[in-house]
């Protein structure tokens, strides 16, 4: 069983379990920068995730979009001002247990990403 973790929205991050088989007594946190959110669930199918809402990296997000509107607008007719993204820390931790009861867990950790991509 294979998850992945992406942002879906500003703020909004879904953890995924990208496997075909159910994952049974979910336990998963997320952590971006400083802020942590956990969420639990009894089973999660194949295809099927949890959502974290991240207030913190919501308002990181909309700052930093306001800061490369402004940078691009100040350039004017120059050449655009080289913009180097702010990177984040985050880390996914899950835990789960296989349909015969085998503790299984997921740990992702990453400190060059991004919070999106949302135009």
């Amino acid at each position: 069983m294979h998850w992945e973790g992406d942002w879906v929205s500003p703020g909004v991050y879904r953890l995924v379990n990208d496997g075909t088989h159910t994952a049974h007594d979910v336990s998963a946190t997320v952590t971006v920068d400083d802020e942590q959110i956990r969420r639990s669930s009894p089973r999660i199918d194949g295809g099927d995730g949890l959502t974290f809402d991240f207030p913190e990296a919501r308002r990181k997000y909309a700052s930093e979009r306001r800061e490369r509107h402004e940078r691009r607008r100040q350039a004017g007719v120059f050449p655009p001002v080289s913009y180097f993204p702010a990177f984040h820390h985050i880390e996914e931790r899950a835990y789960w247990k296989t349909a015969l009861g085998t503790p299984q867990q997921h740990v992702d950790s990453t400190n060059l990403a991004g919070l999106g991509d949302f135009g």
